[in-house]
């Protein structure tokens, strides 16, 4: 799946077909928050689904930019953003494996995750973010803005505003 398909998905189950509500950059936003949701919660319960790979030739190697922690237990100490190798010798490599944290994408990328099942889900949860955002009945809202609005003026000593 692609993300230019995902944002019309999107679309769909808002129901903006139009493009009225929505731009293109607000829906991506949404989407690229529910990516970052389901990174988290893979690396959270450790999937496979998240993890990348990477070859160490140096004693000292800066960390990736999406690396979050590693996928298993191997040789290192990490200090800031430097990987250690403990133990290393002159022209040895390592493959480490790592859990990393998906990228925002752009209209033109593809959908981050390999299963499309990931894609699915995250395309639903990005929805029900926008949702949320079009929510049209706002007087809730507007009525604990306004009660927090006096309290703070009562409290600051003046009437309420």
């Amino acid at each position: 799946m692609n993300v230019h398909d995902a944002l019309q998905d999107m679309r769909f189950k808002i129901h903006d077909k139009d493009v009225i509500e929505m731009t293109n950059d607000e829906l991506l936003i949404c989407l690229n928050e529910a990516i970052q949701y389901v990174s988290s919660y893979l690396i959270a319960i450790n999937s496979p689904a998240i993890v990348a790979d990477m070859v160490i030739e140096n004693e000292e190697t800066a960390l990736p930019v999406n690396f979050v922690k590693t996928a298993g237990i191997f040789p290192i100490k990490i200090t800031g953003n430097i990987m250690r190798w403990l133990g290393y010798e002159e022209g040895e490599t390592m493959k480490l494996r790592y859990f990393a944290n998906s990228e925002s994408v752009m209209e033109s990328d593809d959908m981050p995750f390999e299963h499309e099942a990931l894609n699915q889900i995250t395309v639903k949860l990005a929805s029900i973010y926008a949702g949320n955002q079009l929510e049209a009945e706002i007087s809730q809202d507007k009525a604990l803005l306004d009660e927090i609005n006096a309290a703070l003026a009562q409290a600051a000593g003046g009437g309420a505003t």
